[in-house]
C-alpha cells in the first residue's frame, strides 16, 4: 500500500494528478505485484526501497538540500536494510548521478 501511494505522489510531483492516478493504476493492477504483493518476502520492501533511492535521487539533483540529502540518505538506508543485495546501489547510485550531471549540461539551465 505504501508503494502504491508513493506512485501517486511520485507521478503527480512529476507530471500531474491524472499522471500520478494512471501510474497507480497500472502498479496495482501490475501482475507481479498482485502475485508477490500479499507475501511477505522482501523483494516487494527492496522495490519499495529502490522507488524511495531513485525519487529521493531525483528530488536532490532537482533542487539540494540539506533535508533532501538526509531523506536520500534514509531511502538508501530502506533499501540496504531491506534486502542484502541492495549493496549494488553503491554502483549503480554514482552512475545515475553522472548520468544526471552529463544530461542536465546538454541541456543547459
Amino acid at each position: 500500500c505504501v508503494l502504491l501511494v508513493l506512485m501517486f505522489l511520485v507521478g503527480r510531483d512529476m507530471f500531474d494528478t491524472t499522471t500520478g492516478l494512471m501510474a497507480a493504476a497500472l502498479f496495482a493492477f501490475e501482475p507481479n505485484m498482485l502475485a508477490n504483493g500479499p507475501l511477505i518476502t522482501t523483494d516487494v520492501a527492496m522495490t519499495l526501497g529502490l522507488f524511495l533511492v531513485a525519487f529521493a535521487g531525483y528530488r536532490y539533483a532537482s533542487r539540494p538540500s540539506t533535508g533532501r540529502l538526509a531523506l536520500f540518505g534514509f531511502a538508501l538506508f530502506v533499501a540496504v536494510a531491506s534486502k542484502h543485495s541492495a549493496v549494488l546501489l553503491a554502483a549503480i547510485v554514482p552512475v545515475l548521478m553522472l548520468a544526471d550531471l552529463v544530461v542536465v549540461e546538454r541541456q543547459g539551465p
